[in-house]
């Protein structure tokens, strides 16, 4: 009975870190669609901050709800993660998009923060801003990475002190 038990845990830790990063990238997606539709993709500030803290505060909620006593390492899996992975997407994608070498950092950075090449990229203007990355800056990465930082520990020493408790 105690082995059924434990497989199922490993079996809902499994499962519960691709569901996290799910509900990371939809809480993503969802914010880069409501300033789409809505028309506020220059807002750059507010679509930044929005992109930088909300998916990661998602993600944390499901991870505090569903996911009790667990390691701090699969919090930073959690959490930590998808943070990283997603700045590196969008830089890659900048270079790319660009035509900048991705092994030049702040030829690439400096590109982003242009929006010159998806002109020349995409003529039409609804495709220029659906894949418009002029939010993405130094200040975003550092803020968000220190943001989800901040979530995992948070998480993370919360966690402990309820397990502690009796």
């Amino acid at each position: 009975m105690h082995n059924n038990e434990a497989t199922a845990h490993g079996k809902l830790n499994l499962k519960s870190l691709p569901i996290c990063w799910l509900i990371i990238l939809g809480g993503y997606l969802l914010i880069r669609m409501v300033f789409l539709v809505f028309g506020l993709q220059l807002h750059l500030t507010a679509q930044g901050i929005c992109l930088a803290l909300l998916p990661y505060c998602f993600g944390a909620l499901y991870l505090w709800r569903c996911c009790k006593n667990r390691e701090p390492l699969f919090y930073a899996l959690g959490i930590l993660l998808p943070a990283i992975v997603e700045k590196l997407t969008l830089y890659f994608l900048g270079a790319y998009l660009c035509g900048v070498s991705p092994f030049r950092v702040t030829a690439v950075m400096e590109a982003i923060g242009t929006i010159e090449p998806y002109a020349v990229l995409f003529t039409r203007m609804p495709m220029r801003y659906a894949v418009n990355l002029l939010f993405f800056n130094w200040i975003y990465i550092l803020c968000g990475i220190a943001f989800s930082a901040l979530c995992f520990l948070g998480l993370s020493l919360f966690q402990k002190r309820v397990g502690d408790e009796p």
